[in-house]
């Protein structure tokens, strides 16, 4: 169940650990939520392709998953053989210990409803967490007056004869103490796991320890390092965070006007360029910035690659690329074939702030019917959940931390009742891990959808989404602004280089630019960021070929 992979030894980040991957790691550890998702929606999810990891490592996080996991299954044993050894020797003891934590159970989680009612008051949230709300309203209507019964006749069973002979408050206690063991002893090794990400080596790392990880965990590195993004539905930049920006035109290419062309103003009989030559030319541009000399101009942490997106249900035309390393030319076949199924994208990333923020941007390029189509992208990483920043605090853990830690895990007891569930799952992980050899998301068959569907650094639909708040908040941390200024600042730099690039271009090869500095004109005045509240800020835009750009809340143009 548990790899033999050291910690987070991988060459990333330039030979840095990211911080994401580190907080990753902690998260998978402390939050059985991260934990499963990363194990059920990913490691065990074969029928699937993995999304692309930008910003962090997907192999350490899954590996510290599976090893949360298998300590969770030693707490459970742990657990029940407790539970089982109280009831033969003391049943009316572990009668009352029980109850005593069911109804904790009970309290607590009717504690947690209260505030999540008033949270949805607050925000307005959807109908559909409402009749959540209700479901687990009723759930706990069943469960409290049983829990609280039982607690109140086990107590008095107690303190009666009847409890010296069947388990009295002598074994209540040495019930609860061999909890308490065990929460101290699970809480250990956990903390140690903890301490093992946060001294993960910041130095340089080469990848010999790849060949000792599972097959499963094979394919899924080559997977998140593959040029071919495999989505699932209306979401082809899986993996890529919040979309903040989107724009696109079609630049008919006619020729340059100067005094001694003839046929200035006409459309070119063949094409001037192709689009491998126009992707060439803005890969080496932007590129460029990454390796200025000049520390003060070079923009860091900027890599430039080509990405193809495929639809799922579309995978299986792409099988041999899929199950191999597609090279350069395979790459640019499919970018000069604007009607295939695969969509060819340049794909300009930052990561800044230790892989906390990533901000991508896509550029599509095709030719088609004289027309150069040209789409712009943007799309950001929120950073990781505040929860998990502890991971980065300075100093060893401490031995208030360990106390916290175990108090923790105590008020976390009365999820025993989930230990048989989780117990009763493991021949069915056990059967998964040994014939985890065989991926069947290669096995394609055509209609049949192996898309990614998510990427752990996303958050989840029930979470919270860190940067839609960021977008929306007026009382920004500080932390936080920056962060939010880096996101804008990469894209708009992206974009304005890809513009001149483009403009250069295009001059380079005689093709008039007026319209296309019309329309580039429009789009760098509307300033267009879509915050995914449902609304789109738009002052200052205008929408189709003959519209007037204003500000204020009128507008005008023929459309």
């Amino acid at each position: 169940m548990v790899d033999v992979l050291p910690g987070l030894e991988r060459a990333i980040n330039n030979g840095s650990i990211r911080i994401a991957t580190r907080k990753l790691c902690a998260a998978v550890l402390v939050n059985p939520a991260a934990r499963d998702r990363a194990l059920y929606e990913v490691y065990d999810n074969r029928l699937r392709r993995v999304a692309p990891s930008y910003g962090f490592d997907l192999i350490p996080v899954l590996v510290y998953a599976r090893r949360a996991f298998a300590l969770a299954i030693v707490n459970d044993f742990l657990i029940m053989a407790t539970v089982v050894a109280s009831a033969i020797h003391a049943p009316l003891a572990m009668i009352f210990v029980t109850s005593v934590f069911a109804s904790w159970y009970v309290l607590r989680n009717a504690a947690r409803l209260v505030m999540d009612y008033i949270r949805y008051i607050r925000d307005r949230k959807s109908f559909s967490e409402l009749e959540q709300l209700k479901a687990r309203r009723k759930l706990l209507g069943y469960l409290a007056p049983p829990s609280f019964a039982i607690a109140v006749l086990s107590t008095l069973a107690v303190g009666s004869g009847f409890g010296r002979e069947f388990g009295g408050l002598k074994e209540s206690l040495f019930f609860l103490g061999c909890l308490l063991a065990v929460s101290v002893l699970i809480t250990a090794v956990r903390q140690a796991m903890l301490e093992e990400v946060r001294r993960a080596p910041k130095g340089l790392y080469p990848e010999k320890r790849l060949a000792k990880l599972n097959p499963r965990l094979r394919e899924i590195d080559r997977q998140q390092k593959h040029p071919f993004t495999v989505h699932s539905g209306y979401r082809p930049f899986v993996g890529s965070g919040r979309s903040l920006t989107e724009w696109s035109f079609a630049q008919r290419l006619i020729k340059k006007q100067t005094l001694m062309a003839e046929d200035a103003g006409k459309e070119f009989e063949k094409r001037p360029f192709g689009t491998r030559d126009l992707v060439a030319y803005l890969e080496e541009r932007i590129t460029n910035l990454a390796d200025e000399s000049d520390p003060e101009t070079r923009l860091n942490g900027l890599t430039v690659k080509h990405r193809i997106f495929v639809e799922g249900v579309n995978a299986k035309q792409y099988l041999a690329e899929l199950l191999g390393e597609p090279d350069r030319h395979r790459l640019e076949q499919i970018m000069a074939d604007p009607s295939a199924v695969g969509r060819h994208y340049l794909t300009c990333q930052v990561e800044s702030w230790g892989g906390e923020i990533v901000t991508t941007v896509y550029v599509h390029v095709s030719l088609q019917g004289r027309t150069l189509y040209l789409q712009f992208c943007a799309c950001a990483l929120p950073p990781t959940p505040r929860d998990y920043q502890f991971i980065e605090e300075a100093g060893r853990i401490q031995i208030i931390d360990f106390m916290r830690a175990v108090l923790v895990h105590l008020i976390d007891v009365p999820e025993l009742i989930r230990a048989p569930r989780r117990i009763l799952s493991l021949p069915r992980r056990l059967v998964a891990a040994i014939f985890n050899r065989t991926d069947r998301a290669s096995a394609l068959r055509r209609g049949r959808d192996v898309g990614a569907e998510m990427s752990l650094r996303e958050p989840d639909e029930a979470e919270d989404d860190e940067l839609a708040r960021l977008l929306r908040s007026e009382e920004e941390l500080e932390e936080s602004y920056f962060q939010l200024a880096d996101i804008r600042k990469h894209t708009k730099i992206i974009e304005r280089q890809l513009i001149a690039a483009v403009t250069d271009f295009l001059s380079a090869h005689d093709v008039d630019t007026s319209e296309f500095e019309a329309r580039v004109t429009a789009i760098l005045n509307q300033g267009v960021i879509n915050t995914g509240s449902g609304t789109v800020n738009a002052n200052g835009s205008a929408i189709g070929s003959q519209n007037v750009i204003v500000t204020g809340s009128s507008s005008s143009g023929d459309g």
